[in-house]
């Protein structure tokens, strides 16, 4: 069976995209016996796979805990591989990437990100920025130029790498949505469980619950949406706010410090939460596919989001969804209070955002797609 080396320097318990992605497909991948090398967060393995952790340092950016390289380590297991399969240009990834290409070892990379647009996000410091964009912006091209085949989650983003000048041959995987996990709350089990999670978080039983679930980080912007609830706190207080993901402290405590919003960090069962919302915001400044919004659209949640990455693809404005202009708190606000007045508005974006995610979300075309990409070296 051929032997596939994982590269990824996000993995769980550390959830997000490229987690989820993680955790969803390597169990469906019964041609290839996998190897995962990546950062020890801690107690969580995927099934179907072996699994190197490397202890991380502490050195962070944003929200990011950087891994220890240990390049002998990552060199044997490249050695040991038929295929490389990278899902970071971090410390791992880019370490896998290098003893790939020493090796003659083929190399895929899954862009989940566009990583020039990304990390700036990810400080405050207006210097740093623009310095840690041209550096990643350089880095990225020079490293996709290098790799055998490139996956994206869309093909916007395969024009993206094509308008930057990167010249390795894409193709097109959209990522997947687990189903019989995140569904209607009408279609769910846990009835009485999602019925608490509301009562803790509404003030009475017909108010609105507006929730995220994600990283916590500075590109999520989630600024934009703490401005939009105070704006609506000074005309009407029948909704509350959760917040669900982990990352910077400072985020969470300036949500905490607001009467109206309540958070928790990343949750074993956050389906249970989204289908607990009664809308899902966005505010994100960039993305891919923001796995999140999908999750929350197969959950039959109005959505309002930003139009970022693949986003303004699958979501068709006042028909699914609402798309509002980034950063712009004031139209997120008028069209969070357009929808706390009409419940049927918001059950029949709910109910076509619903249908779209169950048609376009499917983990199990996901893998077949990369099966037959990674498939096609042999």
């Amino acid at each position: 069976m051929t032997r596939l080396l994982i590269a990824t320097d996000n993995y769980p318990p550390r959830w997000d995209g490229i987690s989820r992605f993680l955790s969803e497909v390597i169990p469906r991948l019964d041609d290839f016996h996998p190897t995962v090398i990546c950062p020890d967060y801690g107690e969580h393995e995927v099934d179907n796979a072996e699994h190197i952790k490397l202890a991380t340092t502490d050195m962070t950016f944003g929200d990011y805990q950087f891994a220890h390289p240990e390049f002998s380590l990552i060199k044997d297991q490249v050695k040991q591989s038929d295929i490389v399969f990278g899902q970071s240009i971090g410390t791992i990834g880019s370490v896998a990437g290098h003893y790939a290409r020493k090796t003659n070892t083929p190399l895929t990379h899954y862009t989940h990100t566009i990583e020039w647009q990304l990390v700036p996000k990810a400080t405050e410091q207006n210097l740093l920025k623009r310095l840690s964009q041209a550096m990643t912006r350089k880095y990225a091209k020079w490293y996709y130029n290098r790799c055998d085949k490139l996956v994206t989650p869309s093909r916007n983003i395969s024009e993206t790498l094509h308008y930057e000048g990167i010249q390795t041959k894409t193709y097109v995987a959209p990522l997947g949505v687990n189903h019989e996990a995140f569904k209607p709350r009408a279609d769910h089990e846990e009835t009485r469980l999602i019925e608490s999670i509301r009562r803790k978080y509404l003030d009475e039983e017909d108010h609105t619950l507006i929730g995220y679930h994600g990283r916590l980080a500075r590109e999520k912007d989630l600024m934009t949406l703490l401005r939009a609830v105070k704006r609506l706190r000074k005309r009407r207080d029948d909704f509350s706010v959760l917040i669900i993901g982990d990352g910077l402290q400072s985020i969470r405590s300036t949500f905490e410090q607001d009467p109206a919003c309540h958070t928790l960090p990343a949750q074993e069962n956050v389906e249970d939460y989204v289908a607990a919302f009664d809308i899902f915001v966005t505010s994100t400044l960039t993305e891919t596919t923001s796995l999140s919004t999908a999750e929350a659209m197969a959950c039959g949640n109005a959505v309002i989001a930003t139009p970022a990455g693949y986003i303004k693809d699958y979501i068709d404005h006042a028909d699914n969804g609402l798309l509002f202009d980034k950063q712009d708190n004031y139209m997120l606000s008028e069209y969070l209070s357009t929808l706390l007045d009409d419940p049927e508005e918001r059950q029949r974006l709910g109910s076509n955002a619903h249908e779209t995610a169950t048609d376009i979300f499917q983990w199990e075309k996901t893998a077949t797609k990369i099966q037959a990409i990674l498939n096609d070296y042999a």
